[in-house]
This record gives structure tokens, sequence and C-alpha cells, in this order.
């Protein structure tokens, strides 16, 4: 037996836009100001073996608002077993409107429909404090799944930023001061290191790991 033909619940245009209009208004009254900075990749400097692109940058910021669902330092039990190490990274996910997306970003820059992985999220809301960059590593679109007939928000999932010298030229004066990041992040120097390892290592051509002791 197929369902009703009188109660068209997942294509009803005003019940749609209705329930749009409360979620906008929800991320207004409840949301941050933050800014959304899309990841700009060069024309020939991906890189197809590391999946990366090392000469992206970030070059435009889109100030809107977003709800912050939940912040995690990973000291709650939300580490993750990484590549090299075990992870204890701040991650936090964050909820946009679909259609104040599409205001905001898409109208500007066509090629954006839904906020993309490798894009980053602005999270300041105390002047006094250094601002906090997350990256973007999954962009959900069907939470809550169509509620009737069509999705009102993006769910995105994110990390702390890690800086690999980007350049960044938003506009923005408060984003474009890269320097607290640099010194964060800044390159080590590794010559102590090898002046250590060369007092009891020997890499010669011939023997390169034993040392002599084969």
């Amino acid at each position: 037996m197929a369902v009703s033909k009188y109660f068209k619940h997942v294509t009803a245009k005003n019940e749609q836009s209705l329930i749009d209009d409360l979620t906008r208004e929800t991320i207004f009254q409840r949301g941050l100001d933050l800014y959304y900075i899309p990841r700009t990749n060069s024309v020939d400097g991906f890189d197809y073996l590391f999946g990366e692109d090392p000469e992206n940058k970030f070059d435009n910021a889109v100030l809107m608002e977003f709800y912050c669902e939940n912040v995690s330092t990973g000291f709650d039990g939300s580490a993750a077993i990484g590549r090299f190490a075990l992870e204890l990274g701040d991650i936090a996910t964050f909820l946009v409107s679909v259609t104040r997306f599409s205001d905001e970003v898409t109208s500007k820059y066509h090629e954006i429909i839904r906020p993309r992985e490798g894009d980053l999220i602005v999270f300041k809301t105390d002047p006094s404090e250094p601002m906090d960059i997350f990256e973007i590593t999954f962009t959900e679109k069907e939470t809550p799944f169509y509620q009737i007939g069509k999705s009102n928000v993006f769910r995105m999932e994110t990390e702390r930023f890690n800086y690999s010298y980007e350049t960044m030229e938003t506009g923005v004066e408060e984003l474009d001061i890269s320097e607290p990041i640099e010194q964060e992040n800044q390159y080590q120097d590794n010559e102590p290191i090898q002046s250590e390892g060369d007092n009891f290592v020997n890499f010669d051509e011939s023997d390169p790991f034993s040392d002599g002791d084969y």
C-alpha cells in the first residue's frame, strides 16, 4: 500500500521554507560570527603522490554566522591514532545554513557550492586571545536526513589547523598577520641533532648501518 497522496510532507514548499527560516533564525541568535577561508590551489602545483598542493594559499575570507555544536580539546577521550603517533588534536563541529552559505559564499565564488575539505574556519570570540584556526576535514550535508524532503544545514567536522607555511593574503588585517603562527610552527634547526649523531654513528657508503660492527 502506498503512502497517502493527501499528505505531501516531503514536497511541501511552504513547510520547507518555514524550517529553513527557523534554522537561519536559530543560528542568528545562538551562533558566532566566524571567518570562512577557502583554500586556493595553484594551477600546476598539485602533488598527486602526497595528495596535496604545496603551493596552496588563502586569499579570500567571508565573515558569516556559524553555530558551534561542540569543541573537544583531545583530553576527553577523543584521541586518535594518526599516521605516525597518538594524536591529541583539538577538534570542533560547526553548523551553517545552506541558504546563508549560498548567499554569502557561492554567490561570490561559484565553484564553492558547499564548505570544502581543506578550507579554514577562524574561531575568535575574545579580542584579547589569539585566534584559533580549524581546518575542515569532512562536510556532512545530510544531517538531519532530508527533514521534510530538504537539507537545511551543512555540518562541518574540523580539527586544529597545522600551519605549513601557506600564504595568508585574505585582505583582512587580523587574519593576514601570520607571524604568531609562523613562530609557533617555525622550522627547527637540526644541526645540534646531526652533530650529536656524528659522535656515535658513521654513515659510510661501505657500511651505512652497523658502524663497523658487522
